[in-house]
């Protein structure tokens, strides 16, 4: 898929050139769209918890969770080591997934790096989330990044939201 056919399966998600803050953008079929799909994924979590457990067996693995209220993805935090955490968020709306790592010290995250973590870690979560979510794919570093400008977010306004964000979740990508 490439960037334009991904930014037009993003549409029926968010309505195009309303800011978040504007009253017209919660009555909006495409907001009202999103609640449902959430609220679908929320209820129906099978998979999702099969992925958990299965993620658990490497190593200790939280649900990070908060659909709709910031999320369009699953996200699990995975203890990588005594100072990185590995987050792999998976979208509900689009066939990917993403990994982000966290330096944990005293209660703080910080975004870092993710060529921190062992590469046979990422192999093996890729591996288990291949199995579970077969049609999904790692979000191409270079579509992260492109800007989706007719949609905002919640912290994100119309002209600033990029893929990664739409896709995934406006809280720390």
């Amino acid at each position: 898929m490439n960037h334009l056919e991904l930014i037009n399966s993003l549409y029926p998600y968010f309505p195009k050139d309303i800011d978040y803050y504007n009253e017209k953008y919660q009555d909006s079929e495409e907001y009202q769209f999103l609640a449902k799909v959430c609220d679908i994924a929320d209820t129906d979590k099978q998979t999702y918890l099969q992925l958990l457990e299965e993620l658990n067996g490497i190593a200790n693995t939280v649900d990070f969770t908060q659909l709709f209220a910031r999320d369009r993805c699953f996200r699990l935090l995975t203890n990588v080591s005594y100072d990185f955490s590995l987050l792999t968020s998976i979208s509900i709306i689009a066939p990917y997934f993403i990994f982000q790592t966290f330096y944990n010290t005293g209660g703080r995250r910080e975004s870092f790096d993710v060529s921190q973590v062992p590469d046979i870690l990422m192999e093996k979560i890729s591996v288990i989330i291949h199995k579970i979510f077969p049609a999904y794919s790692l979000l191409p570093e270079e579509l992260r990044d492109i800007a989706v400008k007719e949609i905002s977010l919640p912290r994100t306004p119309l002209g600033e939201v990029t893929i990664a964000k739409a896709i995934f979740t406006d809280a720390s990508i």
